[in-house]
């Protein structure tokens, strides 16, 4: 509707094109009438007590119900350690600005501890700076209780055990990488089956100890990430194979190959 400049009015009655079928948050925006950015923009919760004939209901937007949900561990489908969903709770659904019902995966991780500490450490994805991202986001999290375990890959104190000679009495620490996808892929299942669908790649959030998860973890799935957010990690990983004068090093190295988890001279020898 257009609007004349000085136009002054309240409690008015607008028509509108579709019904409301359901309590909604509505945004309303003031542009100028030639086009152009916008002056203001206001959004209201409309609250619909019962149900308006001849309206189709929007549907729920995932297929998890609002909150934190224990997933627990389901070796058949990957995953030797429970995880936990975080389905945020709003009135609506409601379309991006490119009009799209996609939404991604955040992911984080509680890596600290014995397994008891890491699982009650990744029981709340709906407190902290991830809760609140995702709740101003609309998004779902997944949290995981997995960390990185010691290998002989000379990087202590953690690592990520991949040798194969490496014998591992613990199947909840044995390719934790691969046990992370199986979950990622566990919830995208359970949370595709309302209005919205998750987005392919997943956007990680965590520092230190979980910063560090995701740098080794992101160049051997690389098609699982669409960004992640990372800090106070100590290491970031190079996407080279071999050392270049563009390199700093320090003395002179016995070997031009980067390795992973450094570089990816020797990601195939990884990869599943």
């Amino acid at each position: 509707m257009e609007i004349k400049a000085g136009t002054e009015f309240t409690n008015r009655e607008l028509e509108l094109d579709d019904s409301i079928p359901e309590s909604k948050s509505v945004r309303t925006s003031l542009y100028p009438i030639g086009g152009g950015r916008s002056y203001d923009t206001m959004s209201s919760q409309i609250f619909i007590s019962e149900a308006v004939d001849g309206a189709e209901p929007a549907g729920t937007p995932y297929g998890t119900e609002p909150g934190v949900l224990k997933i627990e561990a389901d070796p058949d489908a990957g995953f030797h350690s429970p995880y936990f969903l975080y389905t945020p709770a709003f009135p609506s659904v409601e379309e991006s600005l490119n009009n799209s019902q996609e939404r991604p995966l955040v992911v984080t991780a509680y890596p600290w501890g014995e397994f008891e500490e890491r699982v009650e450490g990744a029981r709340r994805p709906d407190r902290g700076i991830t809760g609140r991202i995702t709740d101003a986001m609309n998004c779902p999290v997944l949290s995981v209780p997995l960390t990185l375990t010691r290998g002989d890959l000379g990087l202590e104190p953690q690592e990520l055990t991949l040798a194969p000679e490496l014998e591992i009495d613990d199947p909840r620490r044995e390719r934790v990488d691969l046990q992370l996808i199986a979950m990622i892929e566990d919830a995208k299942s359970r949370l595709n089956t309302g209005t919205y669908t998750i987005t392919d790649g997943i956007h990680y959030d965590g520092g230190s100890s979980a910063g560090y998860f995701i740098d080794k973890i992101a160049p051997l799935h690389p098609e699982y990430i669409n960004a992640y957010s990372s800090g106070a990690n100590g290491l970031a990983f190079l996407p080279f194979e071999e050392l270049t004068d563009d390199i700093p090093v320090h003395g002179d190295p016995d070997r031009t190959t980067v390795p992973w988890p450094i570089g990816s001279g020797n990601l195939a020898d990884y990869r599943r």
